[in-house]
Parts: C-alpha cells; sequence; structure tokens
C-alpha cells in the first residue's frame, strides 16, 4: 500500500487500532515507514479519527530500551504513548483477557497480538494497522 492508499483509507475510518510495531518504527524513525507512520499520527493527533492500543503496546515499545538499562528512553516512551492526544490506550483487565483467549484459541495468534485484536473487537474498531516488516 502506497502513502496516498493508506490516507485514502484513514480518511474512511472514524477509528484505528495501531500494533506495537507503528510506534517503534515511529519512534525509531526508520527510513522505510517513517512516512507511513507520520501519517496515521497525524490523523490522530488532528483528531481525524481516534488511535486505539492496549497496555501491550507499553510493553512491548519499552522491553528494547529496558534491555539497554535505559530508564531515560523509557520514560520518554512511556510519555510519549499515555499523553498522545485522541489515543486511547485499553488496559488488559479480566474481559480483555477472556476475549483475547477466544481470539487466541480461534486463531492461533500470539498472546500479545490475541491482547490488540481483541482490543480492537471489544469496542468495535473496524481496522487494525498490520505489523510492519523491515
Amino acid at each position: 500500500m502506497g502513502l496516498k492508499e493508506l490516507q485514502d483509507e484513514l480518511a474512511r475510518l472514524h477509528r484505528v487500532c495501531i500494533d506495537t510495531a507503528v510506534f517503534a518504527y515511529h519512534l525509531a524513525e526508520h527510513p522505510r515507514y517513517v512516512e507511513y507512520t507520520s501519517a496515521i499520527f497525524a490523523a490522530v493527533e488532528q483528531k481525524k479519527l481516534e488511535g486505539v492500543t492496549t497496555t501491550i503496546t507499553l510493553t512491548e515499545l519499552l522491553t528494547y530500551p529496558a534491555q539497554k538499562g535505559d530508564a531515560e528512553t523509557m520514560r520518554e516512551w512511556e510519555l510519549y504513548l499515555t499523553n498522545f492526544p485522541n489515543l486511547l490506550i485499553i488496559p488488559l483487565d479480566q474481559p480483555l483477557a477472556r476475549e483475547a483467549a477466544r481470539v487466541r484459541a480461534e486463531t492461533r495468534l500470539k498472546t500479545p497480538d490475541a491482547v490488540q485484536v481483541a482490543g480492537r473487537i471489544g469496542i468495535r474498531t473496524p481496522a487494525c494497522t498490520e505489523p510492519m516488516r523491515s
């Protein structure tokens, strides 16, 4: 999908589930994806659509700086995520865990991906970003 197609797709949505990889590539300014991630986050920030993710994203996003012992980056990324305008972060609670188990049983997705999908289902989000591969 090209940038124009992504922007057109975003324009027709009111809400989008954002996978951890989108945040990671955006924060790392990955040269292959930053143009796309910027389009997603600009649309969310400008309230053209609502962004949705789960607390699993926070766990996955902070793992890399935690492995490096980089507490400063952990704080910065957590603040970025938790204060991003128009972004709903769904906590991993019992109902979400139960829905994630159902999703995982039906799809064989790994637990973090099943939680993201279950979060999307729980609030009836029509679209979810797919994990990007470098």
